[in-house]
C-alpha cells in the first residue's frame, strides 16, 4: 500500500495521511476486485500503465464535497473588486478567472452567477474550471444538481438560474456557457502553457491535503498562474500557509484573498482593464449576520485611521467576536486580538475566541501560542472544524505528520456529520 500511496503523491500530489490510509486501502481493494487482481504489485502496474485506471481510482479517493456559494464572502469580495476596478468600455479583453480544483462545478458556476447578477455582460468575463477527476467534470458539464448542492441561506439564485427537472435542478445554459471545463493537475507545468495570467484564481481547500513540499510547489504554481496584479482566493485554513509562501493578505474580510508579494504596478500605470480602488473603504464591511448596529457605526472611523479602531468603541463592540473575525480577515490583526483578549477577560472561556486567537498567533508566526489556543478551542469544542484543520496545518508545517493526520481524520468525520 505504501508504494501506491507514494505513486499517488508523485502523480497528483495527494498526501495519504491527510485522508487516511484506510480510505486509500478501501478504494484500492474495490478496484482490485473489479479488475480480478489479487496482488497490489499487479494493481500498481495497472495504475502505471493505464491513465483510465488512475482516473477511476482518483474518482474513488478524491473528496468532492461542495455546494453553491460555499463560504459566500469570497464571491461577494470578487463582485466588490470588479465593481471598483472594472472600467466599462475600456478593456482590451475579458476578465480571466480560474477555479481549481472545480470539483462538480458548484464553485465556478457560483462565480458566473455572481458576476452576471452584478451586471457584467457574458462577454466581459470567462471562467476556466479545472479538476483532476473525470467523474466530477462530467457531472459539472451536465449541470444537473440535487438538494445537497443548495445549502446557503439565500437561494434566490436557484429561482433565477435553475429549472426543476425530474432528475434534479438543471442549470440554465446562460450560466453554463460561461464556464469551460478541462481535466488537469495543478502540479502539471503544462497547465498554463502559454496562456496569459489569470486575474483571479480560486484555489480553496486543496492545500491541506498536501505535504509541505507539495504545498510550496502549489503556491509557486498559483503565483505563476496569476496576473501580476491578480488575486488568489484560498481556504480559511490555508491563509497562514499562503502568507508563509510568497503571498500577502488583500485585506478583504472573510474572503481569504491574497496578492503575490513584491508585485505592484508602477506609479501612474494601470493594466488594460483595472484601476486601483481609490480607498480601502470596503475592506472592512459588516457581516450580513452582524446585528450590532452600534458596532457597525463604530467601525466606520477605522476606515479613515489606518489599522486603528475608533477610540470611542463600546464595551459591547470590544467583546464582539464577529467583529474580531472580520477585522482579522481584513488584516487588522492587532485590533482583532485586542477584542478577543477583552472577550476572554470579561466573558470567560470560549471555543470561538480561542480559535480566533490561535488563528491570529498562527498568522503572526507564533506557532507555540497558536498551538495552545487551538488546543484550548478543541478542549471546549472537540468538533470545531476550523480549529481542527488549522491545527492540522500547523502541525504539518512543524513536521508533526502523524498528529496532522489524526487531526485531519477528525476534521473529515466532523464534515461528514454536517
Amino acid at each position: 500500500m505504501n508504494d501506491i500511496a507514494i505513486f499517488l503523491q508523485q502523480t497528483i500530489g495527494l498526501y495519504a495521511p491527510t485522508i487516511g490510509f484506510s480510505a486509500i486501502e478501501s478504494a484500492v481493494r474495490a478496484r482490485m476486485k473489479n479488475l480480478g487482481l489479487s496482488s497490489k504489485t499487479d494493481y500498481l502496474g495497472a495504475l502505471r500503465a493505464s491513465s483510465s485506471e488512475l482516473n477511476t481510482l482518483i474518482d474513488s479517493v478524491v473528496v468532492t464535497e461542495t455546494w453553491f456559494f460555499r463560504d459566500s464572502e469570497p464571491f461577494s469580495a470578487l463582485v466588490r473588486l470588479i465593481k471598483q476596478r472594472w472600467i466599462p468600455g475600456n478593456h482590451e479583453r475579458p476578465l480571466r478567472i480560474l477555479s481549481l480544483p472545480c470539483s462538480t462545478g458548484e464553485e465556478p458556476y457560483s462565480i458566473a452567477m455572481a458576476l452576471l447578477d452584478s451586471g457584467l455582460a457574458a462577454t466581459d468575463f470567462e471562467i476556466e474550471a479545472v479538476d483532476i477527476s473525470t467523474k466530477a467534470l462530467a457531472m459539472a458539464e451536465r449541470g444537473l444538481y440535487q438538494k445537497n448542492s443548495f445549502r446557503s441561506r439565500n437561494l434566490g439564485f436557484r429561482d433565477r438560474y435553475f429549472q426543476l427537472d425530474e432528475g434534479g435542478y438543471l442549470l440554465s445554459p446562460v450560466v453554463r456557457k460561461q464556464v469551460r471545463f478541462s481535466q488537469g493537475n495543478i502540479l502539471d507545468e503544462r497547465l498554463k502553457a502559454g496562456k496569459e495570467g489569470y486575474d483571479y484564481v480560486f484555489c480553496r481547500n486543496l492545500l491541506i491535503y498536501f505535504d509541505r513540499a507539495t504545498q510550496k510547489t502549489v503556491f509557486r504554481r498559483v503565483s505563476e498562474l496569476l496576473d501580476p496584479n491578480g488575486l488568489a482566493f484560498f481556504g480559511s485554513a490555508e491563509l497562514s500557509l499562503a502568507l508563509a509562501n510568497g503571498f500577502i493578505s488583500a485585506q478583504m474580510p472573510l474572503s481569504f484573498a491574497c496578492r503575490r508579494a513584491g508585485f505592484s504596478l508602477p506609479a501612474g500605470q494601470s493594466n488594460h482593464f483595472h484601476k486601483r480602488a481609490a480607498s480601502n473603504q470596503e475592506s472592512v464591511r459588516p457581516l450580513s449576520d452582524l446585528t450590532n448596529v452600534k458596532a457597525r457605526k463604530q467601525l466606520r472611523p477605522a476606515r479613515k485611521v489606518t489599522h486603528r479602531l475608533s477610540l470611542s468603541v463600546t464595551e459591547r463592540t470590544l467583546t464582539d467576536l464577529n467583529l474580531a473575525r472580520r477585522l482579522a480577515n481584513a488584516g487588522l490583526f492587532a485590533e482583532a486580538e485586542h477584542i478577543c483578549r477583552t472577550y476572554l477577560s470579561k466573558k470567560g472561556v470560549s471555543a470561538q475566541a480561542y480559535y480566533l486567537m490561535g488563528f491570529l498567533r498562527d498568522v503572526a508566526g507564533s506557532s507555540f501560542e497558536a498551538h495552545e489556543f487551538y488546543r484550548k478551542a478543541l478542549y471546549l469544542d472537540p468538533n470545531h472544524y476550523d480549529a481542527l484543520t488549522n491545527l492540522a496545518s500547523l502541525s504539518q508545517k512543524n513536521g508533526h505528520e502523524a498528529k496532522a493526520k489524526l487531526l485531519m481524520e477528525r476534521a473529515e468525520r466532523v464534515k461528514c456529520q454536517v
